[in-house]
């Protein structure tokens, strides 16, 4: 059983190291506890064969817990790390009698039968839990299957391709380097990376100013009127909203970010969900995060907040700095690949 009832991005980091056991011993019954939030990433995977949904109301949550009690599991992995107590608390209810792993402070071995001491977080996180997971079993995880990866289903496919075409935009990966795009994401929950209002219409008036590209602004739902403005001041022939009302299935935006030509966006589940779509990221961190949430696999470049400050005090002229650079070294290497 693996905890893992927390957000967006650590389920996408999370999915390889599910697939590799998997495949590694096709008979090992996985179950994963899930946060109402995160639990779509996982929905369709064949790897995983139990999902328990951690929702507030108290009846749902008993019938969650005492379903995957019944299962009895051996081992119970908690690899939401910010939140021992409560990992360890759910780990010894739901697997009475099996094995509970946790890592962290040994104030907090008493909870659990065994502590990993997880290396420095210079590492990756999809690198920090194939460490965990060779700690307790043994086992040993090749790049290749490091690899973040993300399925889009036909139907939100279709409603990216036809989005495009209405506009006249190519996917990048098609090879065409007419009418091609890039992904602007204005919306971040965590105070900590959320860009000011300043950082974002300076960001999105840059860009827009590129003739060879279209913005296209992808939002929260509690950020539509905020999107719509900014691409009112940009200008709505070179700057685009997705989506154009309503709201978008996440697969939508994995979809739309797997054609674009980069990404630009502060540290939230973007980053990683355009590393699953092998999506160049320009991503905007604070110190503490940046090497453990960084891009992974794909090409990247990160401007980073000095002295452990807010994303929104990097300077706009920084950022902008930033987009240029990492658009000529795209651009450069597009060139030399012929």
């Amino acid at each position: 059983l693996i905890l893992r009832y927390d957000k967006i991005g650590d389920m996408i980091v999370t999915k390889p190291i599910l697939r590799a056991l998997k495949r590694r011993h096709p008979n090992l019954i996985i179950g994963v506890v899930t946060s109402p939030v995160n639990a779509e990433i996982i929905a369709n995977d064949d790897w995983v064969d139990h999902r328990y949904v951690l929702k507030s109301n108290p009846v749902y949550l008993a019938k969650e817990l005492l379903r995957a009690r019944k299962e009895k599991y051996d081992v119970v992995l908690n690899f939401v790390f910010n939140r021992t107590t409560s990992g360890a608390l759910l780990a010894n209810f739901v697997c009475p009698h099996g094995i509970k792993i946790g890592q962290g402070n040994e104030k907090y071995a008493f909870y659990f039968n065994k502590l990993i001491c997880l290396p420095p977080s210079d590492r990756h996180m999809v690198e920090m839990l194939s460490f965990y997971v060779s700690e307790v079993f043994g086992v040993t995880f090749t790049e290749d299957e490091l690899k973040l990866f993300y399925s889009v289903d036909t139907k939100s496919l279709q409603r990216v391709n036809e989005f495009l075409e209405k506009h006249l935009l190519n996917r990048h990966h098609h090879g065409l380097k007419a009418n091609r795009y890039i992904i602007v994401n204005i919306s971040v929950r965590d105070a900590t990376n959320a860009l000011s209002d300043e950082q974002v219409f300076a960001l999105v008036a840059f860009l827009s100013r590129i003739p060879e590209f279209t913005t296209i602004i992808i939002y929260a739902p509690e950020d539509a009127v905020k999107a719509m403005r900014v691409r009112e001041v940009a200008g709505k022939r070179q700057c685009l909203i997705y989506p154009e009302q309503g709201t978008a299935a996440l697969a939508e935006i994995a979809s739309l970010l797997e054609g674009a030509f980069c990404a630009v966006t502060p540290d939230t589940a973007v980053v990683h969900l355009a590393s699953a779509m092998r999506t160049p990221i320009l991503g905007f961190f604070c110190s503490p995060r940046a090497l453990l949430w960084r891009p992974y696999g794909v090409d990247h470049q990160m401007v980073i907040a000095e002295s452990e400050q807010l994303v929104s005090s990097i300077p706009s002229t920084k950022m902008i700095e930033g987009v240029k650079s990492f658009l000529s070294t795209l651009q450069d290497k597009e060139k030399a690949s012929g």
